[in-house]
C-alpha cells in the first residue's frame, strides 16, 4: 500500500504563489517581444529582442503622420502670430439691409460740406476724399469689394503664393493699413456713426487660408503711446513702418526657422520731425512737427544700391529710405542680420517707411512697383523674378485703399 502524501507534504510540493507571480514581468516581457516580432514581420519592419520601444525603428506612415502633424501644429501657432485679433470698433452695419438708404442720405448731406480734395477730422487730422481709390468710401464700409471682386483678388494671391512656393519661397501679404483703419476714432463725428466692414475685413474673413500678415493689432497698440500715423499724410510714419516690420519679422520666424535671425533693430526711443504734407497744395499748413521716427540703437549697416537692370548707383538718404519711384532696385548689405537670404518684394510708396529695414534684415533686397494702381506701371511677371533672383521671402506690400482696383490676371 502505497503511502499517500499527506495535507502538508502536498502544499510544499506545489510552487509557492510568490515564486509563480516573480514571473509574470517576464512572462509579459517575452509576449510583448513575441507581438513586436509578429508584428514587425507583417509590416516588414526588422525588430531587435530585447531592444527598448525608444531604439525600435518607426514605420515610414507613422513618421510621415508625426511630421505632418508638426508641421501642421507649427502653421497654426504662426497663423495666431501673424493674424492676431483685432477689434475694427464697427458695432453694426449701416450699408446694409435698411439702414442703407438713411446712412446714403446722411453721406451725401455731410461730404457736400467737405473739400473736394479732404475731409476734416478731429485733431487735425485729414482723410482724403474718394477721388483717391475711393479712399473715404472705402473707410466707411460704404464701397467695399464685390464678392465677384473679392474672389478675384483670392484667386490672383493664391497664385502668386503657388507660384513662390514652386520656386522654393515663401509668400507673405501685407496690407498696409490706412490710417482710418487703425485710428477710426480720428474720423469727423458723422463719418464715425456710417462705419460697416471694409473690403479687408470682408477679404480676410472669406479667405483665411492666404498667407496674410496683419499689422493693425500691433500699429494700434504702438499708437496708444506714440502715433503710428501722422495727421496729413495717408501712410505710416517711419516709426509706423518700424513697427510694421516688428510684427512682419515676427510672423517670419514663427513660420519658418531659417529666418530666426530676422527681427527689428533695438531703438533707443521716438522723436518727431517735419510733417509729411500731402495737402499743402490744397491750402493746409503743416503745422506742428508729429511725424515720428525711431531712433536706431546702431547705425544702419552699409549697404550698396543699384538700379537694375543697368547697375547704376542710386544715391540715399542717410537713414538708407528708398522710394518706390527708384523701383526696380536692388540692395546688398554685408552686414545684414541674415546676408545669405534674398527677399523680393512688391510694393507701393508705403514701403518707403520699410525701406531701411529691409536691408538691415537681408542681405539682398529687389523691390519693384506691383503695379495696382500705380501709373505707368503693371504687375511684374513673377515667375520671372523668382528665376532671376531666388528670393526666400517675396513680401506683396499693398496700400489698403488699392484694394478698390481691380485684382491682376
Amino acid at each position: 500500500m502505497t503511502d499517500e502524501p499527506t495535507i502538508n507534504e502536498t502544499i510544499a510540493q506545489r510552487p509557492r504563489l510568490v515564486s509563480r507571480l516573480r514571473l509574470v514581468p517576464l512572462a509579459v516581457l517575452v509576449a510583448l517581444v513575441a507581438s513586436a516580432a509578429v508584428a514587425g514581420a507583417l509590416k516588414g519592419t526588422p525588430v531587435t529582442p530585447g531592444a527598448p520601444a525608444s531604439a525600435l525603428p518607426k514605420d515610414p506612415a507613422v513618421r510621415a503622420a508625426e511630421k505632418a502633424a508638426k508641421a501642421e501644429d507649427r502653421l497654426r501657432k504662426a497663423k495666431k502670430v501673424c493674424v492676431p485679433g483685432y477689434d475694427t470698433g464697427v458695432k453694426r452695419e449701416p450699408w446694409q439691409g435698411k439702414l442703407k438708404a438713411t446712412s446714403e442720405q446722411t453721406f451725401q448731406k455731410r461730404i457736400k460740406k467737405e473739400n473736394p480734395a479732404y475731409v476734416r477730422g478731429k485733431d487735425g487730422w485729414k482723410f482724403f476724399t474718394d477721388y483717391q481709390s475711393q479712399d473715404f468710401s472705402q473707410s466707411l464700409g460704404r464701397v467695399t469689394q464685390t464678392a465677384k471682386q473679392r474672389e478675384a483678388w483670392a484667386r490672383w494671391i493664391a497664385k502668386s503664393e503657388k507660384i513662390v512656393k514652386q520656386a522654393g519661397g515663401e509668400y507673405r501679404v501685407v496690407i498696409a493699413p490706412a490710417k482710418w483703419d487703425v485710428n477710426p476714432q480720428k474720423l469727423p463725428t458723422w463719418a464715425q456713426k456710417l462705419r460697416g466692414s471694409t473690403s479687408l475685413v470682408k477679404l480676410m474673413a472669406a479667405h483665411p487660408e492666404l498667407p496674410w500678415i496683419d499689422t493693425r493689432a500691433a500699429l494700434a497698440k504702438a499708437a496708444r503711446k506714440t502715433p503710428t500715423y501722422e495727421p496729413l499724410d495717408s501712410h505710416w510714419t517711419p516709426y509706423g513702418g518700424y513697427v510694421a516690420w516688428q510684427q512682419i519679422t515676427r510672423c517670419l520666424r514663427a513660420g519658418n526657422k531659417n529666418f530666426a535671425a530676422l527681427t527689428a533693430p533695438s531703438i533707443t526711443g521716438v522723436d518727431v520731425m517735419g510733417n509729411s504734407n500731402e495737402f499743402v497744395d490744397n491750402g493746409v499748413p503743416s503745422g506742428k512737427p508729429r511725424r515720428t521716427y525711431p531712433i536706431y540703437a546702431q547705425p544702419h549697416p552699409a549697404t550698396t544700391t543699384t538700379h537694375q537692370p543697368d547697375g547704376a548707383e542710386i544715391p540715399t538718404s542717410g537713414d538708407f529710405v528708398t522710394d518706390t519711384v527708384q523701383a526696380p532696385l536692388k540692395t546688398s548689405t554685408t552686414g545684414a542680420q541674415a546676408p545669405e537670404l534674398t527677399m523680393l518684394t512688391l510694393r507701393d510708396s508705403t514701403g518707403n517707411a520699410l525701406s531701411p529695414l529691409y536691408s538691415w534684415s537681408f542681405g539682398t533686397t529687389v523691390q519693384y512697383g506691383h503695379g495696382i494702381g500705380q501709373t505707368g506701371l503693371k504687375p511684374p511677371d513673377l515667375a520671372k523674378l523668382m528665376a532671376t533672383y531666388h528670393p526666400q521671402v517675396v513680401l506683396f506690400v499693398v496700400t489698403e485703399r488699392f484694394l478698390a482696383q481691380r485684382a491682376p490676371k
